[in-house]
This record gives C-alpha cells, sequence and structure tokens, in this order.
C-alpha cells in the first residue's frame, strides 16, 4: 500500500481498516512522516473479491478511501468425470463429481446441474451472469458491468489491467465529511428505509481516537422524509362506518393474508378510516379485512378504497443474433423455410371449442329424473314382486300425497289431501 499525504496530513498520525465482504480484515495505524508512506499488507489473508481501504485521519472522520479487487485460490475445485466421452439420444449418462476446498480436502455442499446443447443454444462464457461475478464483483461496484465474467474467465496480465481499470472507473469514491456534517439537520431525499426495516448500533472507537462531536445518529433518527419510497411496498386504506353509513372511530381493523403470511391490527381514526403501510407482496395474494367497533360488534361496513394497479408496458423485443442465425440455420438444415424480416408477433389465438357438457340428469323418454342430492324425499323398492303395481307402493308412504285420477285428463296421478 502506498498513501500520497498532503503538506497539511504530512507528519500525522492516520488510520487504516481493510474489509472485505462485510468483514473485516485489517486495522492498523498508519505514520505519515512525508509525501509518500509505504508499507504492506499480506494479500493471502483477503477472501476473494473487492476489498475497501479506508484511511481515518484522529479525529476518524474518513479521508480517503480505494477498493481492490484481490484473487486468491480459495475457490472450491470442482472435478466432473463421465464413464463415455459420446453417448446416444436419450441414453442414460452418469456423472461423478468430486467437490474439494482449495485446501484439497474433501467438501459436502449442495449443487444445482443444467444441460444445454451448445450446438443449439451457443453461450459466450465471458458475457454471462455467474455466481462469481455477481457475489464478488457485481454486488460491491455501480454501474452497469459489460461482460462481467470475462474477469474470472482466466488469470492474465490483460484480464487483471482491464479489472484495475474497471475498480477504478467505477470504482472510485470521494468524502466530503464536512458538508454532511453540516447537512445533518436539513431532509434527506429519500427514506432511510424504503423496505420498512431499522437498523440501529453502537459506535465504538478505534485505536484510541474519539468520536466526532456531532452525533449525526441522534439529529437525524426524527427527519420526516421528503418523498415517500416508490415501486417498493403498497398500501391498504378504507372507511369503517355503521350500518347507517357513519363514521365509526376507534374501530379494530385486522387485516389477514395466509399465502402472504400477514397478520396486522389498526385502529380507525376520528374519521373512522384506517391504513395498512409498508406491506410487501412478493406474488398474488388473497386478503381477508375484519372491522368491529368498541364492543366487539361486526355490524359494520368496510369499504376498501382502490387499490394501486400495476402497470404492465411493453417490453422490448431482445434477442442474441447469432442464436437467431443458428437457428435458422438448423431449419434450413431439416429443410423448413423460415423468413425473417424483424420483429415478429404471433397473432392472438382464440379458442373456440366449448367445454363438453356432462348429463346431470338421466333421460327416460320425455322427461328427466333429477340425482338424488335435489330430491326432498327418495323412496327405495326394495321387493318389488310384492307390488303389482306402482300405485300400490305408493299409497300411504307419502303423508299427504296420494295417487288419484285427474277429473279433467282422465289419467291417475299425485294429488294432495285437498284436491281429493
Amino acid at each position: 500500500m502506498r498513501v500520497q499525504a498532503s503538506s497539511a496530513l504530512q507528519h500525522t498520525k492516520l488510520s487504516l481498516i481493510a474489509h472485505s465482504s462485510g468483514e473485516l480484515v485489517y486495522t492498523i495505524p498508519v505514520n505519515v512522516d512525508g509525501p509518500i508512506t509505504s508499507f504492506w499488507l499480506d494479500k493471502s489473508s483477503f477472501p476473494s473479491g473487492i476489498a475497501q481501504f479506508t484511511l481515518f485521519n484522529a479525529d476518524n472522520e474518513p479521508l480517503n478511501e480505494r477498493i481492490a479487487f484481490i484473487k486468491n485460490a480459495d475457490q472450491m475445485q470442482l472435478a466432473i468425470k463421465t464413464p463415455k466421452a459420446v453417448y446416444k439420444s436419450r441414453e442414460h449418462v452418469q456423472l461423478t463429481l468430486d467437490a474439494h476446498d482449495s485446501a484439497g480436502s474433501p467438501i459436502a455442499a449442495n449443487f444445482s446441474a443444467a444441460v444445454i446443447d451448445e450446438n443449439k443454444v451457443p453461450t459466450d462464457e465471458t458475457a454471462e451472469s455467474t455466481i462469481f461475478s455477481n457475489l464478488l464483483l457485481s454486488s460491491d461496484i455501480k454501474g452497469y458491468i459489460e461482460k462481467p465474467n470475462y474477469y474470472f474467465s482466466k488469470d492474465s496480465d490483460d484480464v487483471n489491467k482491464a479489472l484495475d481499470n474497471l475498480m477504478l472507473i467505477q470504482g472510485y469514491r470521494r468524502f466530503e465529511w464536512q458538508s454532511l456534517l453540516n447537512t445533518v439537520n436539513t431532509k434527506p431525499i429519500y427514506a432511510d428505509a424504503e423496505l420498512g426495516t431499522t437498523a440501529s448500533g453502537r459506535i465504538a472507537v478505534l485505536q484510541g481516537g474519539k468520536l466526532p462531536s456531532t452525533n449525526i445518529l441522534l439529529n437525524t433518527v426524527n427527519i420526516k422524509p421528503a418523498f415517500a419510497a416508490e415501486g417498493v411496498s403498497t398500501t391498504i386504506s378504507g372507511l369503517v362506518t355503521t350500518l347507517t353509513h357513519k363514521p365509526l372511530p376507534n374501530a379494530n381493523v385486522l387485516l389477514i393474508s395466509l399465502n402472504a403470511r400477514l397478520n396486522k391490527l389498526t385502529t380507525t381514526d376520528d374519521n373512522g378510516r384506517f391504513k395498512f403501510d409498508s406491506l410487501m407482496f412478493a406474488d398474488s395474494a388473497k386478503i381477508a379485512i375484519q372491522a368491529r367497533d368498541e364492543k366487539h360488534s361486526d355490524k359494520v361496513i368496510i369499504r376498501i378504497d382502490t387499490l394501486p394497479g400495476v402497470n404492465i408496458g411493453p417490453k422490448p423485443i431482445a434477442a442474441d443474433a447469432s442464436i437467431i442465425k443458428l437457428i435458422l440455420k438448423k431449419a434450413e438444415d431439416d429443410g423448413y423455410t423460415v423468413n425473417l424480416t424483424g420483429p415478429n408477433i404471433l397473432k392472438q389465438v382464440d379458442i373456440k371449442a366449448a367445454k363438453i357438457k356432462v348429463e346431470e340428469t338421466a333421460t327416460q323418454g320425455m322427461t328427466k329424473l333429477m340425482d338424488e342430492q335435489s330430491a326432498d324425499k327418495i323412496l327405495t323398492m326394495t321387493e318389488p314382486e310384492n307390488y303389482p303395481t306402482l300405485e300400490h307402493f305408493l299409497q300411504g308412504r307419502m303423508g299427504s300425497i296420494s295417487v288419484g285420477m285427474d277429473p279433467i285428463t282422465g289419467y291417475k296421478r299425485l294429488m294432495s289431501s285437498g284436491e281429493i
């Protein structure tokens, strides 16, 4: 490490803090005796990834920060073997996976595998977003990174030089600590906790220094954000009234969602209104809202405000040109003719077939008998040989209903006692 100091910082004592992946690696004092001060740090003490080096003055104020990417041989070593090099179509393939840590010792882990045909779906390994590029690079640096896996494809001078340039350009840091101290009483532009999370902690003194005289945490804890967080959470509000449509104050309102694992309780204000803030839904959710008055009666009316809709705009059509060319060539080799002159959008497909209807009744001539669930009473003829006609079986089994002669039609039918 080399520290270049201005004349104002020469012959002073600074502190250097180095951390990587959220873990503290080094905390050492730095005695600045001239314009350039050099010292050594053990590279093997750092895990692979971005390391942050921050200089503090005697008042524990940060003066400068730089980041560097550390490459060490601490990755897991994987070896995949197959009994054969060539397999037939749909032939069973057995893989042998050996996993060892950086020291060569066997290690247990959970793995997932995906198999693709590179002749049909070619891939550019340097342009892929992998676990290494996400955890070790993209998550600790700002801005768009073109071909993030390029920096992990091989260990060469060109790759390492490009990685250093990336750290200098997109990892540049600047501190204006005095400007921050002078504006602690102003409203922040954004909310401190957009996701509804609160963080607290304790400030510790490093290397025998002293804390800043200004208490930033106490000065900012009661500041109201100038703007609400956009697109992060959902708010559900509404009105609770009596059965005569009068606002009901101090009513208990309960919101329950089983699939979203929500259970929140609130109380209506003097105008009968309630609101549930900071609701997070990862997917579609069914919500139930109940309300009770001060006497725990549910004879109330709940009116929900209109829930915010989700604006879904058209997505741009983006595809890899090399993959499209390969698919077209494969189609031509198979004897298919494909003409693509630009983006092709399939027309809407309307299904006109009707669902097959299932007969719910049994057809008997011109009449239909309803199912047993629709009957008021079911009579079962267990010994039909004892009854010469159906009339003999029904007599006396239907209460006030009996079989009689219709004086108009001359046919027998079921008649109530009032008709006889």
